[in-house]
């Protein structure tokens, strides 16, 4: 990133005074000043949900670009750079390109109060607008309803992944509430995938659909994920197909794929694409997300010996930490598992940590070098020990896979695993250069 992207940046930054204020009326003011660029895209594909977003969306853009489609991409947050929320044509946005739609939101908004993402989200409307396409791939930076992505008039299809405890002081403190504040995503007479879910959620998806007429696929409905062997069985009403297991490490990743294969076989059905068998194959099969369960092969992962294997997840809640521990016990061999962990303020570190106490790793704590407030290493430390896991803070994360390597039986295969933070994950991934 550039030294003028950076600078302007930062003063986006200070243009409200909270990090998160959710509403849509700053953002529609801004578009209108903009010339309502939300309003001039190709077909959406909106995406909501706790867990699996990003996975999702990664899926649907490999198979939308194998079988030929040009396909625009907005997530968040980034992992190393800003350029990566807004993908064009596959690749994070050009440095010039950026700029200049920063510096034109900038002069429009003046000094009017806007958060951070409002703005940015602003920007890649304004993006997408300017390079023609076939698809926009939408995901929600939290919630749904009031989320700055939602106010596009209607997106071709909604998805909404599996919903879990998490951002509980926006969403609301049970699954419920959160799911509700999700399903603003969801627009009348239109289309939805809905991912595995709750029973809590899947009442809130049903209502939802059946007030606004809305075309739903619910999973175990009629989408199903069967893992058969080496291979995972999907099925769409009268669809069935047998593929390799996804390239994204973790049994959840099939349920992600469903989700994205649903998306493409409604479309194919509906006339808005064609989709070859093999594009679903080699988009499964090819699909990167860094950060998610990737194991780690550059600088962090040769300063170890080579019987070490090095791990690197964003997981955050307690969703995620029961996919982390399913991960772990699946792996052939099995072997014991060391955890490098740290969290912002705003997450439940005991509802992350709890699956793990069946494995009972040996647990280093760390305060996350970040923008963003985390826990200190010695609080996260006295939580993990309640919870009666072996857990000791530590300074850095060299200073815990040094003292791993101290520690641990000569000789013998060990697994570690960074987690924790996709602030953490993003930093890690700076560290370790050959990270894809």
């Amino acid at each position: 990133m550039s030294k003028k992207t950076s600078l302007i940046l930062e003063r986006l930054q200070l243009l409200h005074p909270k990090h998160i204020d959710l509403s849509l009326n700053r953002i529609r003011r801004i578009l209108d000043t903009l010339g309502n660029p939300e309003k001039l895209l190709p077909p959406i594909i909106h995406v909501a949900g706790t867990n699996g977003k990003g996975s999702t969306i990664s899926y649907l853009r490999t198979i939308l670009q194998t079988e030929g489609y040009k396909v625009h991409t907005y997530i968040s947050p980034h992992l190393i750079s800003f350029h990566e929320r807004i993908n064009i044509y596959g690749n994070p946005i050009d440095d010039d390109f950026l700029i200049s739609l920063l510096e034109e939101c900038e002069k429009k908004n003046g000094q009017d109060p806007i958060t951070f993402f409002e703005i940015t989200t602003a920007a890649a409307f304004l993006a997408f607008s300017l390079k023609p396409a076939d698809f926009i791939l939408l995901e929600t930076g939290l919630g749904g309803r009031l989320d700055a992505t939602n106010v596009i008039d209607k997106p071709i299809v909604s998805i909404l992944t599996p919903i879990s405890f998490d951002h509980m002081q926006f969403l609301g403190n049970t699954i419920e509430k959160i799911a509700w504040e999700k399903s603003g995503i969801m627009k009348k007479n239109s289309f939805a995938v809905i991912g595995p879910q709750l029973p809590a959620a899947e009442n809130v998806f049903l209502q939802k659909s059946q007030d606004l007429n809305i075309q739903t696929a619910f999973y175990n409905k009629e989408w199903t994920i069967k893992s058969t062997g080496q291979k995972f069985s999907f099925t769409y009403l009268d669809k069935n197909l047998s593929l390799p297991f996804p390239s994204l490490q973790g049994s959840h990743q099939q349920y992600n794929a469903g989700m994205a294969l649903t998306c493409c076989y409604y479309l194919k059905n509906n006339h808005y694409i064609s989709l070859s068998d093999q594009s679903l194959i080699t988009g499964i099969t090819t699909t990167k997300w860094p950060g998610r369960l990737q194991k780690l092969e550059g600088t962090l992962a040769q300063k170890l010996p080579s019987h070490f294997e090095l791990w690197l997840d964003g997981g955050h809640n307690p969703a995620a930490g029961e996919v982390l521990v399913d991960w772990a016990k699946r792996q052939k061999p099995f072997i014991p598992l060391y955890l490098i962990m740290g969290m912002l303020t705003t997450k439940d570190v005991e509802g992350f940590l709890r699956p793990f106490v069946d494995l009972n790793p040996k647990i280093y704590a760390l305060k996350i070098d970040s923008d963003h407030e985390s826990f200190t290493a010695k609080t996260l430390t006295e939580k993990a020990l309640k919870l009666g896991l072996q857990c000791e803070p530590c300074s850095s994360v060299d200073d815990a896979l040094n003292t791993i390597q101290n520690t641990c039986p000569a000789l013998s295969k060990q697994r570690i695993l960074i987690c924790g933070s996709l602030y953490l994950a993003g930093l890690i991934l700076q560290k370790d250069q050959l990270a894809n």
